[in-house]
């Protein structure tokens, strides 16, 4: 190897223990908080300066995260301190690619520990290699990053508008107070529906004018008290089971395919489904049996509290019987479906109900039964409109996943090539 030298993980870098600390899963604190597998909540004071590297210490996953920014680490994991003049990114590789959250000291709790860690070698490039190294890999997390924060953005307008419409029905309103002050109450809903002013509507194109016309005449201008409080008049209280249909398909010997993409609870977290496996179906796990199809949502009945949540955009996935799967009865009613499904409080819901000891569940059917309110008359044009708004973010989201993908592929084969000196 040129330029390379051997040492011990011992010799490079300390591994320094967390502190426990109450109250981060409820905080909005500004620094980051992190155990184990990765970031679990915020908190107002930092423990440690970034940037810097968090390796897990305790439990089945035990992850290698990277934090830009000032953080905290809670006693079930470690950070990293360099002991040596070592580039950060390429160190931040390095842990991954030699898979020190991986060792065990073969406790009954599994447990990777600082004397196993610390008599291990390890090949290190010079500076200038490492820097180039750490750099490859750097933008490549970097632009997946990106992508992570532009889902996020376009799910939060996705809930912005189903907020406004559906729970806090701002279009109803607007007409409510346009009546009293004698103001046109479909113009005021219009307004409120496109975020144009009175003046901006009037330069509309004349189609475009009309389709938001429609849709503000689908808002009725009177609320009415309920058993929810105040909701438009000719709305109602239902649930889910109105718009979808309960674990549709699953596979069995009969009509199975050879191969599955897995999806698992543990591997779906907060609308992500983070990673898949391949299995031949005979050696697959027993849980594999859902048919996942696009616009399906899938809810996790075991521990909902955990977010084990996503809404299907690829074809050809199988997911475990541990899910809820809420297949829409018509396409325009998916994304409605599955924000209403995964919407905080539904979860917060779930966990309050699911019973069972060590393994708190819910019963498939308490997922479908989740409750939504909607028109009486008019709910697939309301429906549909909402539809027609958020379809491209959810679109757009799936094309950034599947981007995502592929370029943690080309890091993931990358990784061990510039490590080993291959590249």
């Amino acid at each position: 190897m040129n330029s390379y030298r051997t040492s011990t993980w011992g010799d490079e870098i300390s591994l320094e223990y967390g502190k426990s600390l109450k109250g981060y899963q409820n905080s909005n604190g500004t620094y980051q908080v992190f155990g184990s597998n990765g970031p679990i909540g915020w908190t107002d004071k930092p423990l440690c300066k970034g940037p810097g590297i968090i390796l897990g210490r305790k439990g089945a996953y035990r992850g290698v995260k990277f934090s830009e920014q000032d953080f905290y680490v809670i006693d079930t994991a470690y950070y990293v301190v360099p002991k040596t003049d070592i580039d950060l990114n390429w160190l931040y590789y390095a842990i991954k690619y030699h898979k020190l959250g991986e060792i065990d000291d073969g406790s009954p709790i599994p447990s990777t520990t600082r004397a196993a860690v610390y008599v291990r070698e390890f090949d290190i490039p010079s500076k200038e290699v490492q820097v180039k190294m750490g750099n490859i890999l750097k933008k490549i997390d970097l632009k997946i990053e990106l992508n992570n924060q532009i889902n996020e953005t376009l799910e939060s307008i996705a809930q912005a508008l189903f907020k406004s419409w559906f729970i806090d029905f701002d279009p109803v309103r607007a007409k409510i107070v346009a009546k009293l002050e004698g103001a046109d109450p479909e113009i005021a809903a219009m307004c409120v529906i496109s975020g144009k002013s009175e003046a901006e509507l009037k330069k509309m194109p004349e189609d475009d004018f009309a389709e938001l016309q429609a849709t503000a005449a689908l808002f009725p201008d009177e609320l009415v008290e309920s058993e929810l409080g105040e909701v438009p008049k000719g709305w109602f209280k239902t649930d889910l089971s109105i718009l979808a249909d309960l674990n549709v398909q699953s596979w069995t010997k009969k009509n199975c395919p050879e191969k599955v993409t897995y999806v698992d609870l543990s591997n779906t977290k907060w609308g992500v489904i983070q990673q898949t496996e391949e299995f031949i179906f005979e050696k697959a796990p027993s849980r594999a049996r859902r048919v996942l199809k696009i616009g399906d949502t899938i809810v996790g009945t075991v521990r909902p509290a955990n977010g084990s949540y996503a809404f299907i955009q690829r074809e050809n996935l199988t997911g475990s019987t541990g899910f809820a799967v809420l297949s829409p009865k018509h396409k325009n009613y998916a994304e409605f479906i599955y924000i209403v499904a995964t919407d905080k409080e539904n979860i917060k819901r779930l966990a309050h109900l699911a019973d069972g000891g060590a393994y708190p569940a819910v019963s498939y059917d308490t997922v479908l039964n989740t409750p939504c309110i909607l028109p009486i008359e008019n709910k697939d044009g309301v429906l549909n409109l909402f539809h027609k708004n958020v379809k491209e973010f959810y679109l757009l989201s799936a094309s950034k996943f599947e981007e995502n993908n592929i370029l943690a592929s080309i890091r993931d084969t990358l990784l061990p090539k510039l490590l080993s000196d291959e590249i």
